[in-house]
């Protein structure tokens, strides 16, 4: 059987509480670096380390699109809030704007001088912000790609991540362990937190804004108050670098997957540890609660696992 139709399937049949703890899909490609969900979540896409094709698909068909070779791989990608669209940014520092049901490339501008990190649609305003290894956090027009704004910081800026209610309000993080808090209509940032003592690859905020997780090669996750920047927990139990975090739909929980190879369930509330999930041999890059309940975790050993006992 084909592997994406399967993935499928398990999808359709695998709830959170059933009997199966985990479902395991091997991959003939390499590392699966990238797992992002549609506002909607009738669309899941999923890239592979170093890789030029983005497969998305739903729950009876899928897509996949060839990246051409010059972009240097796929590094990230993000689906439109509302259109068929999805920006993709490279290892070339190239951003790129396509209509995934038509497979059309919209657009395509090298924006940054070293690799794209991170790419988000802005929830409200029609422009797409990328951040890169070279300092840049960059907006682009979402129908043409020109440049609307650019801010840089002195470090590599690793993740982006838009508040969910202050649609206007984003944060990053960089490799100085710093989250940053923006504005979009202002020209300087309007808050810095020392948050960890090495680089931020992923932060999340809560589905209220009134929380703000970070990950960090410092091996914890921190959780802050955002409004006043107030470090409420730090979950200690990884022993390498975290590198993905995600929040539960239900707001009661969040996992983190990192270079320790193991995949950590902790409470929301408290910071604490619920349990640690094993199974893969090497880095998890990637882990994601789905709309559903769902709790997906891609891996550099080529495998995504589908996971029910998460609480």
């Amino acid at each position: 059987m084909n592997k994406l139709l399967l993935l499928i399937l398990v999808l359709n049949v695998c709830r959170v509480g059933d009997a199966c703890a985990q479902r395991t899909l091997y991959s003939e490609e390499l590392s699966i670096k990238t797992l992002r969900e549609s506002a909607s979540g009738e669309y899941l896409g999923r890239t592979h380390l170093d890789a030029y094709q983005l497969v998305i698909f739903t729950k009876d068909s899928t897509w996949s699109m060839n990246i051409g070779s010059e972009n240097g791989g796929i590094k990230c990608f993000d689906f439109h809030p509302v259109k068929p669209l999805i920006a993709i940014g490279s290892y070339s520092g190239a951003v790129e704007l396509w209509d995934f049901r038509e497979k059309i490339l919209l657009w395509s501008h090298t924006v940054h001088d070293k690799q794209v990190n991170d790419v988000k649609f802005s929830p409200v305003d029609d422009f797409v912000a990328t951040c890169g290894a070279d300092g840049k956090i960059r907006f682009l027009r979402t129908d043409s790609g020109d440049p609307i704004k650019e801010y840089k910081l002195p470090s590599p800026v690793n993740s982006i991540e838009f508040h969910p209610v202050h649609k206007n309000v984003f944060a990053t993080g960089d490799h100085e362990g710093n989250i940053v808090v923006w504005k979009t209509d202002a020209e300087k940032a309007t808050r810095t937190i020392k948050a960890h003592t090495s680089y931020v690859f992923d932060l999340e905020f809560s589905s209220d804004g009134e929380k703000l997780l970070s990950a960090s090669h410092d091996h914890t996750i921190k959780t802050w108050q955002f409004s006043t920047g107030t470090l409420l927990h730090t979950s200690e139990g990884h022993s390498k670098t975290v590198y993905s975090i995600s929040i539960s739909p239900d707001g009661k929980t969040f996992a983190s997957g990192g270079f320790d190879r193991e995949i950590g369930i902790w409470n929301l509330q408290t910071g604490g540890n619920i349990k640690f999930l094993s199974g893969h041999k090497d880095y998890v890059n990637v882990v994601h609660f789905t709309l559903e309940g769902h709790l997906l975790s891609g891996s550099r050993d080529g495998t995504l696992r589908i996971w029910d006992n998460t609480k």
